[in-house]
């Protein structure tokens, strides 16, 4: 679709796919730490429930709530 995009001279559209592509490799690059820190810790679930808290307090913020 980017390229596409590009094709018919939509640049704007192009660059905005660009950057939703950049965004969907990064939660990709962190979603395989993630699951590497779980085995690597066995899910451990004091460890799990430790982290909750750290991305609960994150996105609260990021959320507005």
């Amino acid at each position: 679709m980017r390229q596409e995009a590009q094709n018919i001279g939509e640049i704007n559209a192009a660059l905005y796919i660009d950057k939703l592509i950049l965004d969907v490799s990064k939660e990709l690059r962190h979603a395989e730490r993630r699951l590497i820190e779980l085995e690597s810790i066995n899910y451990d679930i004091v460890q799990i429930t430790d982290w909750q808290e750290d991305l609960y307090h994150k996105y609260k913020k990021k959320l507005g709530w």
